[in-house]
């Protein structure tokens, strides 16, 4: 039974490396609404100088998912991505022990993306599968005398933007509902209100590290043949308890 439990462990945590190192599939179906899950963003305005809560959603969940891998794009010249805080999923070095799974995530404001993934560690035992808040980015108004919308955004039929797969590891059909950040003038109240807000920033120094590129590449050839037979043998192991049941 441990070696079961270590296999399911290492079976999605190596998953969740693949996410994070390997290019996202995204799984949308053409006509729109024939979707497994849908992922949402929040409506939120602010004026210069604030940094404000954008939260991020999953919606219309029609199938358990067990990970997930998303690109969000930004206007850098409008906003800056100050921090991401997870609503389920820690990201903790002990995540793998959690229930809620772990969470990932990382920014990269001069090219104006930011990119989140979450997995499940008991490999489908502890899926999302029901409608719920997956995480906050905060962001940063920075100086400029644009007013109007500045829009945070998935290509959801780019094949880098979007993965979601199910706890049989299967690929999920998932659409996008995308909010608005709008950006308004500053008034004497907005004035203060950024102020009390500035508490709110987060460093990014402060958020957890991952591996640099040369470090992914040198273990994602071991990681996908450790993957495979990982989930061959759970999926033996999981035949083998059906079959003891019924007899």
């Amino acid at each position: 039974m441990r070696m079961y439990v270590k296999f399911k462990r290492l079976a999605s945590l190596t998953l969740f490396i693949l996410l994070l190192s390997l290019p996202l599939t995204a799984w949308a179906d053409e006509e729109k609404g024939e979707y497994d899950a849908t992922v949402m963003f929040g409506d939120v305005k602010g004026s210069v100088g604030e940094v404000v809560d954008v939260p991020v959603k999953v919606g219309q969940v029609k199938k358990e998912i067990a990970t997930y891998g998303i690109q969000v794009d930004f206007d850098n010249k409008h906003v800056k991505v100050v921090g991401i805080q997870p609503e389920y999923g820690s990201n903790s070095q002990t995540c793998a022990e959690e229930t809620a799974g772990c969470f990932w995530s990382n920014v990269n404001n001069e090219e104006g993306f930011l990119r989140v993934a979450w997995a499940d560690p008991t490999a489908g035992d502890h899926p999302i599968h029901d409608s719920m808040k997956l995480f906050n980015i905060q962001v940063e108004i920075l100086k400029t005398d644009y007013i109007g919308e500045s829009n945070l955004s998935i290509k959801v039929k780019d094949l880098e933007s979007l993965s979601f797969t199910d706890p049989y590891n299967n690929p999920l059909k998932v659409g996008m509902d995308s909010g608005k950040l709008n950006i308004v003038e500053k008034t004497k109240t907005d004035t203060t209100k950024g102020k009390n807000n500035t508490k709110d920033k987060v460093n990014l120094d402060s958020l957890p590290k991952t591996g640099d590129d040369s470090y992914i590449d040198t273990i994602l050839n071991s990681a996908i043949a450790v993957l495979a037979a990982s989930l061959l043998i759970m999926w033996f192991y999981k035949r083998r308890q059906k079959g003891e049941k019924t007899n």
